[in-house]
Formats: structure tokens, C-alpha cells, sequence
């Protein structure tokens, strides 16, 4: 049989062993790639009237000046208008949490700079930690739960314990791969990494499920074969069900890759972090669940049988 994942099964091994080496030994030394909007960090937000005759230019250049010849290091900068009959222009400044910045300094310096009482000018000095990753996370974790209680009861009644086993061993896989190829890429995690884990165990869990009842076909066929003729081992079974279902899996991945690259081309860098997660958590999933269940479910039947 030419396409056999089980005939290497140790080139599998080794991958998947290293990549969790390499990247929890990473993430121990270095931990999670974070930007200064998801841990510990402060946030100067300087706004003016959009109306007013100071271009937004000049605002720019005055703020990034003050910070500039004071030593304040921005880890993130960005900029947001609002026109209309009272528009506002805003630079959001991000600093990590060791920086001080006197906001009553900052103000009074771009309000004597830019030269008109008239201009209004608003520093907000805030404490920034974690937003987001409370919000909803329990909600989020029960879902995910239910949802791989339900995909383990289904399959513990269609295809016993080898088919529950096995999905529930993929989707374990797929979260620890993903975290392990976060710390190794060093991708930017944010709040968005748990939820990329979170969807990457789901659809591993669901993608295996597929190829688990593939197998089960595939049983009925074998076993429906006449007595002369040569029936297949639970390995050569697994290994043709992949190769059956290695076209789903390929428009799976071109789908997650086609996603991923169209947030990284023309989306904002929030999304753009966001397409490079989405693109490991497919990767994982994949990864576990066709090469981890071809190679784990026969070995369950085996020792079943």
C-alpha cells in the first residue's frame, strides 16, 4: 500500500514529540509571546476636536516628540477618528506596565505646544490588564465542554472505546500542539490564542470522528469480503480510510489556510495575529487527527481484539 501513515509511524513520533519539546521548553523560558494590550500594561489616550485648525499631523508629531525626549518607550501606538459635528481624533498610546507616564505633564506640555486654550486636549492615564479574558471565558469553556462530552458519548456507543479513546486522545493532542507551536513561532498570544486553542480541540475532535466512522465502513467491508479473499489488518484498514479522506482534509486546510491569509493580507494587526492563530489551530487539528487517530486507533483495536 502506497499511501501508509502507519508504515512511518515513527517519522509521526518524532515530529510530534519534538515540536511539543521544543515549543513548552520555549514557552517555559520565555512564555507567551504577549502585546502590551493583553498583560499588564497602561494606556495614554491623547484626543482632540477634529474641527479645530491643528491638524492631526501636528498633534502627532508633538505627542510622539514629548514621549520621544522624556524616554517614554510605546510598545504599540494607534490612531481612531470620529467625524461629524463633533468629531474627535484620538492616538491610543500602549506602554508596558513598568512605564510611568505623568499624564498631567504630557497634557500641559501639548496643550502650551499646539498654543490655543480653546483646543481640547484629554489624556487618560489607565491600568490595562487583560481585557477580554474574563469575559465570557466561562461560557466558552462550558460550551467546548459539552461539546466534547457529546462527541465522546456518540462515539463510545458507535464505535466503543477505541473510537472514543481515540478522538478524545486527538482532540487533547491538538490543544497541547497548539500551544506548543505558539511558544516555538513565537505568534503573538492573545486573547484570541484560547479561543483558537478551544476551536482547535473541537475540530479536531469533530474531523476524527469522521475518520473514525470511515474505519467503521471500512470493517463492514472487510469483514463482508468472501472466505478465499485476503482481509485487511485494523493498520491496513486505517491506513485506506485516511488515504479515502485525505481529499476532505486537504479542502479543510485549503479553506483554514484561504481564511487565515486574507485576515493576514487586508485585515487590522489585531486580525492579522488572529489569521496566524487560526492558521496553527487548523494545522493542529489536522495534524492530531489524521495522523494521530490513523495510528492510535488500530493499536486500541488490536489490544481489544
Amino acid at each position: 500500500m502506497k499511501f501508509s501513515i502507519n508504515g512511518k509511524y515513527k517519522i509521526w513520533v518524532i515530529l510530534t514529540v519534538a515540536i511539543l519539546v521544543i515549543g513548552y521548553t520555549l514557552f517555559g523560558i520565555f512564555g507567551f509571546n504577549q502585546t502590551a494590550d493583553y498583560k499588564d500594561s497602561y494606556e495614554a489616550v491623547v484626543s482632540m476636536d477634529t474641527q479645530l485648525e491643528v491638524t492631526t499631523e501636528k498633534l502627532e508629531q508633538t505627542a510622539d516628540a514629548y514621549l520621544q525626549n522624556k524616554g517614554y518607550k510605546v510598545v504599540e501606538f494607534a490612531t481612531e477618528r470620529v467625524d461629524g459635528p463633533i468629531g474627535r481624533y484620538s492616538i491610543i498610546y500602549k506602554f508596558d506596565k513598568d512605564v510611568k507616564l505623568d499624564a498631567d505633564a504630557m497634557q500641559t506640555y501639548l496643550t502650551s505646544k499646539l498654543g490655543s486654550a480653546s483646543i481640547v486636549i484629554e489624556v487618560e492615564y489607565n491600568n490595562v490588564v487583560n481585557p477580554y479574558v474574563n469575559e465570557g471565558i466561562g461560557w466558552v469553556l462550558l460550551a467546548v465542554g459539552i461539546t466534547m462530552i457529546a462527541v465522546f458519548v456518540y462515539m463510545f456507543f458507535m464505535e466503543k472505546v477505541a473510537g472514543a479513546v481515540s478522538v478524545l486522545a486527538s482532540s487533547v493532542l491538538s490543544a497541547l500542539m497548539f500551544v506548543a507551536l505558539l511558544g516555538a513561532t513565537r505568534i503573538p498570544a492573545n486573547p484570541f490564542a484560547l479561543a483558537c486553542c478551544l476551536a482547535s480541540s473541537v475540530l479536531s475532535a469533530i474531523l476524527s470522528a469522521g475518520l473514525v466512522n470511515r474505519f467503521k465502513e471500512q470493517i463492514r467491508l472487510n469483514q463482508a469480503k468472501t472466505v478465499n479473499a485476503e482481509k485487511l489488518s485494523y493498520r491496513e484498514i486505517a491506513d485506506l480510510s485516511a488515504k479515502d479522506s485525505f481529499l476532505r482534509f486537504t479542502f479543510v486546510a485549503g479553506a483554514i489556510v484561504l481564511a487565515s491569509a486574507l485576515m493576514v493580507a487586508i485585515g487590522s494587526t489585531y486580525i492579522k495575529f488572529l489569521g496566524l492563530q487560526v492558521l496553527v489551530a487548523g494545522a493542529t487539528a489536522i495534524f492530531s487527527s489524521l495522523i494521530g487517530v490513523t495510528l492510535l486507533w488500530p493499536v486500541l483495536k488490536s489490544i481489544k481484539k
